[in-house]
């Protein structure tokens, strides 16, 4: 085999493993924000269904998201809090643009 097949072969190979992960990190994506749209609403909802005052509602929705953004960012590489920080405040300003 010639060395510019070999070297061919090489990129082929990366580029197919390239791919292979962007799916799998689609079908994570997906799927992780499904788990955790499922947990935090269930604190939102219990919060909701145990207290009138939605100012508790939206402390325990942002509480959610940030645990939930430590974990992810936990699993995988990155800043526990940072990502906590990001999800909870994601999370916060959608709840207060619903709320209006």
């Amino acid at each position: 085999m010639k060395e510019s097949e070999r070297n061919e072969l090489r990129r082929k190979i990366k580029e197919r493993e390239r791919h292979r992960i962007e799916r799998m990190k689609l079908r994570e994506l997906i799927l992780g924000g499904q788990d955790g749209l499922v947990n935090v609403l269930g604190v939102v909802l219990a919060v909701a269904s145990a207290s009138n005052d939605s100012k508790l509602v939206i402390i325990a929705g942002a509480a959610a998201l940030f645990v939930a953004g430590a974990v992810k960012a936990e699993l995988t590489v990155g800043k526990w809090w940072m990502s906590g920080l990001e999800l909870a405040l994601i999370g916060c300003l959608q709840q207060s643009s619903a709320m209006r």
